[in-house]
């Protein structure tokens, strides 16, 4: 288990925390976002969601995911690792009217990882859906890169889109999965010493 710094604390996601080569690609992006984000989410945080659950409510709480996570490392391992394509960036818009939106790179479609997100939801069942943040059927694979878009110039933003999805697709390989929660990091699969 990790502690999460108090400023990168994130709402219950199981996750694949991300490659070396992931983070730098992530670099470079921060880069070429430097005029459009406020701010962006932190390395030690960078993470490829499998599943998003939100926030604690009065049903389900931090004691109910953790005693969820020996029965989810069963049910994943048959899926690592696994390997997914990334190219280009996109945006999800969260409200319109203030124009705020989601950064993130894109991963390609990839049935295994859908597989593997529709096979927690089977076998989990009400004890995930009942949390009501939970993504339900809309999971969408991404990478988030910022959620803090500070100037929201449609015309410029749809260039650099247009730009990032002719650049080359990279594979990453991942089998880092962890849970976030709020308060700490817990590995699924912790990684033995020496």
């Amino acid at each position: 288990m990790n502690h999460c710094p108090a400023k990168n604390r994130l709402p219950f996601t199981l996750a694949f925390r991300l490659p070396e080569e992931a983070l730098r690609l992530l670099a470079v992006y921060h880069r070429r976002l430097a005029g459009f984000c406020r701010e962006f989410d932190p390395q030690e945080t960078a993470h490829l969601t499998v599943k998003y659950l939100g926030y604690e409510s009065p049903g389900f709480m931090e004691s109910d995911v953790m005693t969820m996570l020996p029965e989810l490392a069963r049910v994943c391992r048959p899926f690592l690792p696994i390997r997914v394509c990334v190219r280009g960036i996109d945006i999800f818009v969260t409200d319109e009217a203030k124009k705020e939106a989601v950064v993130f790179l894109k991963v390609l479609s990839n049935e295994r990882l859908i597989e593997m997100h529709e096979t927690i939801r089977r076998r989990f069942g009400n004890r995930l859906e009942e949390f009501p943040h939970a993504d339900g059927p809309n999971f969408v694979p991404h990478i988030t890169i910022s959620k803090n878009l500070r100037n929201y110039d449609h015309e410029r933003i749809t260039r650099l889109l247009h730009r990032s999805r002719k650049s080359a697709r990279r594979q990453l390989r991942l089998e880092d999965l962890v849970l976030f929660t709020p308060r700490a990091i817990y590995p699924l699969y912790p990684r033995r010493k020496g």
